[in-house]
């Protein structure tokens, strides 16, 4: 019987840790899922329109003094008539031809005719972006931009949400490990606990049979348990009466 009700206890709480486990497993496989490609594509976009934005108000004569944010690549100022770079936030690109800058010689057709339309335009690729804003009628003012500084930022939450669900996971295998552990003990405790009395109560009438007057059943909490030992104490009770008189007669 003991081993019965261990074994009905213990898979219970095993299906519950089980379950319990698989489901957050699932979540976490979840959250592994994530694609962040969409929120790269907005940052990027986001950034294109601040690019353009802050070009309108830039201050073209201290362009190489001027701090350029982290997702920015270079700022520079072109000579409509012949593409010579004036200044830039890289020093090195002042006084080259803008076709010089490999950046810009793949759009160098989209780039162009922005500048001769004399109108701001934004030409843009899978892996860059250039802004074009028009000065004085004579220079244009471009913005380089690539899309590296996103793919970082996003390649980084990546990696600390893989370590986070890694680091997660571990620790369901430890919490799915201590809950068989644990199930195991429980099972085997309420498995005595439910079997004690009854053992009890068996090994009572088994010493009443054998012709031991002496035996009971010691009370207990429980309406049940004392309603079994008041009917052996009266079972016990008449066996005695009935052999005495046997006796005397």
């Amino acid at each position: 019987m003991k081993l019965k009700i261990f074994t009905v206890v213990f898979t219970a709480l095993i299906m519950v840790v089980i379950g319990s486990a698989f489901l957050l497993y699932t979540q976490l496989q979840t959250l592994h899922g994530i694609n962040l490609q969409a929120l790269e594509n907005k940052l990027y976009t986001e950034n294109t329109t601040i690019l353009s934005w802050s070009l309108r108000s830039i201050d073209v004569d201290a362009l190489d003094k001027a701090p350029l944010p982290a997702s920015w690549a270079e700022i520079m100022v072109v000579d409509n008539e012949s593409l010579v770079i004036g200044s830039s936030t890289s020093k090195a690109h002042t006084g080259l031809m803008m076709y010089k800058v490999p950046e810009l010689l793949d759009q160098a057709s989209g780039i162009i005719d922005a500048i001769k339309n004399k109108k701001p335009a934004t030409v843009q690729t899978e892996t860059y972006m250039v802004a074009v804003m028009p000065l004085d009628g004579k220079r244009s003012l471009l913005g380089f931009k690539p899309r590296s500084w996103e793919k970082g930022l996003i390649g980084e939450q990546n990696s600390q949400l893989s370590t986070k669900i890694a680091s997660t996971t571990t620790l369901l295998l430890i919490y799915l490990a201590a809950g068989l552990a644990l199930s195991f003990v429980i099972a085997l405790v309420v498995s005595s606990i439910v079997t004690k009395p009854t053992k009890m109560i068996i090994s009572a009438f088994e010493q009443l049979s054998l012709g031991n007057f002496d035996a009971e059943i010691p009370r207990a909490r429980g309406k049940a348990y004392n309603r079994i030992a008041d009917s052996f104490f009266r079972l016990r009770t008449s066996l005695v009466m009935a052999l005495e008189r046997l006796g005397g007669k």
